[in-house]
């Protein structure tokens, strides 16, 4: 009786011995999966974000050279994009 019941206390072990590696692996890779998934969402994010600078980045630029040429020319552009003769 004592047998049997060391090899089932045996055999019970082995199985969770075998068995808890592998629950683990598929829980870190559930998790390692979510995560990769936040930082791509992320990602994407940024890169909208970075594309609305960008256009913002070539209305200004576009705005800067042509305030550069007024000054080039000799006049001035004010605020309110009317060209005002500079003290010539």
């Amino acid at each position: 009786m004592n047998d049997v019941v060391l090899v089932a206390l045996i055999g019970a072990f082995g199985t969770v011995a075998a068995g808890l590696p592998a629950v683990l692996i598929e829980r870190a890779r559930r998790e390692n999966n979510g995560d990769h998934a936040i930082v791509r969402r992320k990602l994407r994010e940024l890169g909208l974000q970075i594309e609305k600078v960008s256009t913002k980045i070539g209305s200004v630029d576009g705005k800067l050279e042509e305030h550069l040429n007024s000054h080039k020319d000799g006049d001035l552009v004010n605020e309110s994009n009317r060209r005002v003769k500079s003290g010539k």
